[in-house]
């Protein structure tokens, strides 16, 4: 018998299909979780337990037999063609992992098992596994895509890493292209294998720190064509794009009546091309965004919209809720209030050209909160707000949890929280009746949501439902109330930051906001000793954040407090 080393890939999928054979054991996902991290340490573990269920469990025992009929499906991301060979030298006893031979048992049990435990061995005899990308940057992971199979399972395919191939390395030029303004680091589909359905994509794109997870299905039609769908994850830890973008997203509808040529390669049509170029641009204008360049994140937005050969009725609202949550993040009540009208233009053009497009709901429900405050005279804040469009908010809103809710997007929590923040305007202004109650209604529910399931896709959202809930307490004049719900919207904000932030983390913003409503909470307590230490924090955390004029309101009161205790 030769020696044959067996490529790294080959334990990868291996592992992959035991991860979706053990999908309904929480034990054994477990075990190879821990495993994939430490290959060294837990090998022993995950081979006694996967022995012991192959004694018990015959079905487990026939699922995991089926991994040795797959080699033609893996064919394409391996070299050399084996897969074969791991299942030859499964069934004769040896296999040579970089020229060492390992003995395996014998028998039909002990050859399903030598094949768990040649993942095993291959696995903890390789280096590492890629690492995951920095928590500070911009980081784009593209998956493999799946070929869905006649039984609607998600496999890897010669046919589909075609796709997931090709939008790898666009998106790898394209970072290159990009300024240096920059932190961007990309992982492959070698490195993040197959997402295979939506609720996968969040936890794949925290395992790999990703910002942006792109990935997509393949599929074949009665007739023969294939069919395509890109898809993507924004995996937003910071709710720099707004609950209107975050989590699972379609790029578009799926690109149909795709054909293979005779080297079984596709026949790239026009369709296809304008696809990847829209693609192109939205990565580019997700860069921008993620670095504050509204402007410049709109500017490409828009060319992802025009280009040609992707009709608007192709899937063009997505784009639309991109430049529309672009321009409102530039928006701002007193320096930027021209940002609005083009923010509501953008939302207003996806309802158009898809009115079940549920995640709009939530962009045109942030845009009548924004029209609905006007500026006071003096322009230091928001002097009033109108009714009219608070109602139209609470309408998007609520149409928001009648719709088909996309798995993962946690529609329904977003929606309280916009609820929330509408009646506690009409409390703050006393414009809607029973204000106060129904905003404490809706911001409970978002906390008790996030403690009820605490991931961290809703953790942003739970910290800004207790700083609503500090607001309301604050304007009952309950100082205490007030100040431990704003720690505890700091404390998750808190969590939810890498172990030594930088100074420029947006979550910084809000921190420093809240320890500033804090230390008013404190003031009215005459607590001005903790007072002082709240608004010195504030200070030294919003320092280059927040606006000039907000930071002077800061040290207006710190230097009041420092006076008032001498």
């Amino acid at each position: 018998m030769n020696d044959q080393s067996i490529d790294p890939k080959v334990a990868a999928l291996l592992l992959r299909v035991l991860r979706k054979e053990l999908s309904d054991d929480q034990t054994g996902q477990d075990l190879l979780t821990q495993f994939e991290r430490d290959p060294d340490a837990q090998a022993a573990a995950l081979t006694d337990y996967l022995r012991a269920r192959l004694e018990k469990d015959k079905v487990f025992e026939g699922k995991l037999a089926e991994a040795r009929g797959i080699p033609g499906s893996m064919r394409a991301i391996i070299y050399g063609g084996k897969v074969e060979r791991l299942v030859q030298v499964a069934q004769a006893g040896t296999l040579v992992i970089n020229n060492q031979g390992i003995p395996l048992p014998i028998g039909l049990t002990a050859v399903v098992f030598g094949v768990i435990a040649v993942t095993i061995l291959v696995i903890s005899r390789i280096p590492r596994q890629t690492p995951a990308m920095s928590r500070d940057g911009f980081n784009v992971a593209v998956a493999e895509f799946a070929l869905i199979d006649s039984n609607d399972n998600a496999t890897a395919s010669e046919i589909s890493s075609q796709f997931s191939d090709g939008i790898f390395e666009t998106i790898e030029n394209e970072s290159k292209q990009l300024s240096a303004a920059f932190d961007i680091e990309t992982r492959g589909p070698a490195d993040v294998g197959i997402v295979a359905d939506d609720s996968q994509a969040g936890e794949i794109a925290a395992r790999w720190e990703a910002t942006v997870l792109i990935y997509g299905f393949v599929e074949r039609d009665a007739q023969g064509f294939y069919q395509v769908e890109p898809r993507f994850y924004l995996r937003d830890t910071t709710f720099s794009y707004g609950s209107e973008v975050s989590g699972p997203n379609y790029i578009g509808k799926p690109i149909t009546k795709l054909t293979l040529g005779a080297n079984k390669k596709f026949e790239f049509n026009n369709k296809l091309n304008a696809r990847v170029q829209a693609l192109r641009s939205m990565f580019q204008g997700l860069a921008y965004f993620s670095i504050n360049n509204y402007e410049s994140a709109a500017a490409e937005f828009r060319n992802a919209i025009n280009t040609p050969d992707w009709e608007q009725e192709e899937g063009q609202e997505v784009l639309y809720l991109l430049l529309g949550t672009a321009h409102l993040r530039a928006w701002d009540l007193l320096q930027n209030p021209d940002a609005l009208p083009e923010a509501s233009n953008a939302f207003h053009m996806a309802q158009e050209i898809n009115p079940n497009y549920v995640r709009n709901y939530l962009g045109l429900g942030a845009v009548a909160i924004a029209q609905a405050q006007v500026p006071n005279e003096a322009g230091t804040g928001i002097g009033m707000a109108k009714k009219a469009e608070l109602l139209e908010a609470v309408e998007w809103y609520t149409a928001a949890l009648d719709q088909d809710q996309p798995p993962k997007a946690y529609i329904p929590t977003k929606a309280a929280l916009g609820l929330g923040q509408v009646y506690l305007l009409g409390a703050e202004f006393k414009v809607l009746d029973d204000s106060s109650e129904l905003a404490h209604e809706y911001f409970e529910q978002v906390v008790d949501q996030y403690q009820g399931k605490p991931v961290s896709d809703l953790a942003w959202f739970a910290a800004h439902a207790h700083a609503g809930l500090g607001r309301l307490a604050g304007l009952d004049a309950d100082w205490e109330t007030m100040s431990a719900e704003y720690f505890s919207a700091i404390d998750i904000l808190k969590h939810m930051q890498t172990r030594e932030p930088p100074p420029n983390d947006p979550l910084n913003l809000w921190i420093a906001r809240f320890l500033s409503m804090a230390g008013f909470a404190e003031v009215k307590q005459d607590h001005l000793d903790v007072a002082q230490d709240h608004y010195e924090k504030a200070i030294e955390l919003g320092s280059g954040l927040v606006s000039p004029a907000e930071l002077k309101d800061w040290q207006d009161a710190l230097a009041w407090i420092k006076e008032a205790r001498q």
